[in-house]
């Protein structure tokens, strides 16, 4: 027997378990349709009005160093994948916490959901890191890992960070792999380090974004959209590929929450509500898939 997965809320004002545990945790999350993908680069229009110079591409980095300061940042990634005529959407929340004090302890959490048929949304990818113990829960397969890269008591040792996000940038994802990237060069090493996302490939500096295009292999594109007084508004992801025999096209947009959800992240489940679920042994390798 397989654990029972988790409703998911679909509209905003509808409030419903988001895991079962005896402690109360709900979240809102809006029931997202596949996007209407615009041709080109055209996600939303250009309003260039108010900045009179272009951005620099250091201009990211600057953004994500400002994102470094937030006492909880929290991500979220919202989209679609379609494969031939199939349009699935997918949300994913990234958590991340460096608390200041004696210990200094690193945490994290990961959740990935995708739609289904009936329009509702399943959790299919669970990753917490409380500071001590890496988890990762696929309820596709009931499989439960963990591994430690911390010590319960004492001092934090000297490589306690690199080890983290060694372990976390290279975690099993089964929707979307670009977020643990993201939460790695925003709030890894000692300061931001934004690395291109599409190597080899010179931007288009705009006002109020910076613009990475490619035509071959296959169509890709990411959008930085920053404003006026550096703050990152959106991430935005478009591309599309031959997989098979079919035309895959993902697209998505990764952005800041600054209003809280009532949800309190990197909380692992208890051994008791995971029943029937396997213990296998943790691997840095592709997840799943979905």
């Amino acid at each position: 027997m397989h654990r029972k997965r988790e409703k998911v809320p679909t509209g905003y004002s509808e409030k419903e378990p988001y895991l079962a545990r005896s402690r109360q945790r709900n979240v809102n999350y809006p029931y997202l349709s596949a996007p209407k993908i615009m041709a080109g680069l055209g996600f939303t229009a250009l309003s260039m009005g108010a900045w009179a110079q272009n951005l620099t591409e250091d201009a990211i980095n600057q953004a994500f160093s400002a994102l470094r300061n937030e006492p909880l940042l929290h991500l979220r990634l919202s989209g679609s994948i379609t494969r031939g005529s199939n349009s699935r959407p997918i949300l994913i929340d990234a958590f991340f916490q460096q608390e200041q004090g004696n210990r200094g302890l690193t945490k994290v959490e990961l959740l990935e959901l995708a739609g289904d048929d009936r329009g509702q949304w399943q959790m299919v990818n669970r990753v917490v890191g409380d500071g001590v113990n890496l988890f990762r829960y696929d309820f596709q397969t009931s499989e439960a890992s963990s591994i430690q890269y911390g010590s319960p008591v004492g001092d934090i040792s000297s490589d306690y960070r690199e080890r983290f996000f060694r372990l976390f940038s290279a975690v099993p994802t089964v929707v979307e792999g670009f977020m643990p990237r993201l939460v790695k060069e925003i709030a890894g090493g000692d300061e931001s380090t934004y690395r291109r996302w599409l190597p080899g490939r010179d931007p288009l500096l705009l006002p109020d974004r910076v613009i990475y295009q490619q035509t071959s292999p296959f169509p890709r594109s990411f959008q930085f959209e920053i404003d006026k007084d550096g703050n990152l508004i959106a991430i935005r992801r478009f591309d599309v590929k031959t997989v098979g025999d079919k035309s895959v096209t993902t697209a998505w947009t990764v952005t800041v929450m600054k209003t809280r959800v009532d949800y309190t992240p990197f909380v692992p489940y208890q051994k008791n509500e995971l029943k029937n679920w396997r213990s296998v042994t943790w691997m840095s390798a592709a997840g799943s898939g979905f």
